[in-house]
């Protein structure tokens, strides 16, 4: 039972994190737009960390890259 509320606990300050992050999202994605390319996961991570400031963790990372990017291939493509 312990084992189970640690990771539900892990996952709430993951959601936590990454609902933080909505600006820095809108950032990314509009650097992309603006840049007319499409960003892998690392270059993602570099866009939100230019706007935080701040290093992202990498459960955050994955949380937010899967949401974004809809296919599955590993690259947001930017279809503008």
């Amino acid at each position: 039972m312990k084992k189970r509320a640690m990771h539900r606990h892990e996952e709430i300050q993951t959601l936590t994190g990454a609902l933080s992050n909505m600006e820095a999202i809108d950032y990314a994605v509009r650097c992309m737009a603006d840049q007319n390319r499409s960003f892998s996961k690392d270059s993602f991570r570099d866009k939100l960390m230019e706007f935080r400031q701040r290093p992202i963790e990498e459960r955050e990372l994955d949380m937010l890259f899967g949401a974004v990017e809809v296919g599955k291939s590993g690259i947001l493509k930017y279809t503008g």
